[in-house]
C-alpha cells in the first residue's frame, strides 16, 4: 500500500503533465498509437495522398449524384470502406513483403472487411436510386401497408334443414289369445323315432 508521501508525489506530479494544450499538439498527440489505420476516426493519414482521396470522391459523386440526404450517408460510407479497402490492400502487400504471418493475417482480415462493407454500401445505394428513379415516374410501391384489405365476404345465411320424416316402425301384432283346452293333447317325445302319447284328462 502506498505511503501518504507517495500520494502526495503523485499528485504534485499529475499537476505538471497535463498533456497537449495547442490544437496542432492534440492532433499529433492523437496518432501516437496509430499502427495501421484501418479502424482509425480520421479517414485519411499522413501518408495517405489527400489530392487522390479527392479525386476519387469527386469521380463517384459524378457517378451516382447522391440526392437525398439517406444517399449522401450510404455514399460517404461506400467512399470510406473502399479508401479502407485500398488501404488494406496496400499493407497486405507490404506485410507480405515484410513476411511476418501474424500481421498478413490482420491486414488481410481488414482489407476483406472493408471490401465486403464497400458492397453492401454500393447495393444499398443502387436500391435508392433505382426506388427514386422509380418514384420520379410516377411508380409507386404497393407495400402490405398501402394495400387495402378486400372487406369480407358476408358469411351466407344458414339454410334451415328439413325436419327428418318419421320412419313407420312396424309394430308387432298383439299376442294371440290361446284356445282353452277342450279334450285331449297329443306331446311329441324328444326321443327318436317319435312316439305320440295320448294324455288322459
Amino acid at each position: 500500500m502506498a505511503t501518504q508521501a507517495q500520494i502526495n508525489a503523485n499528485r504534485a506530479n499529475a499537476k505538471k503533465s497535463t498533456g497537449p494544450q495547442t490544437p496542432e499538439g492534440k492532433a499529433a498527440a492523437r496518432k501516437n498509437a496509430l499502427r495501421h489505420g484501418l479502424q482509425a476516426k480520421t479517414l485519411l493519414t499522413a501518408a495517405e495522398d489527400e489530392e487522390k482521396f479527392n479525386s476519387l470522391v469527386d469521380d463517384l459523386v459524378a457517378e451516382w449524384q447522391p440526392a437525398t440526404a439517406t444517399e449522401q450517408i450510404v455514399f460517404s460510407k461506400m467512399v470510406e470502406q473502399y479508401w479502407l479497402s485500398l488501404r488494406g490492400a496496400a499493407l497486405l502487400a507490404k506485410e507480405t513483403d515484410a513476411g511476418d504471418t501474424k500481421k498478413i493475417a490482420l491486414m488481410l482480415r481488414y482489407a476483406s472487411q472493408a471490401e465486403r462493407a464497400f458492397y453492401r454500401g454500393l447495393h444499398e445505394l443502387q436500391k435508392l436510386h433505382k426506388t427514386r428513379d422509380l418514384e420520379e415516374i410516377g411508380f409507386v410501391s404497393e407495400t402490405a401497408e398501402e394495400v387495402a384489405e378486400p372487406e369480407p365476404e358476408p358469411a351466407p345465411e344458414p339454410v334451415a334443414e328439413p325436419a327428418p320424416e318419421p320412419i313407420d316402425v312396424p309394430q308387432p301384432a298383439p299376442p294371440q289369445p290361446q284356445p282353452a283346452f277342450s279334450g285331449p293333447e297329443y306331446v311329441v317325445n324328444p326321443v327318436y323315432p317319435p312316439v305320440y302319447i295320448t294324455l288322459q284328462s
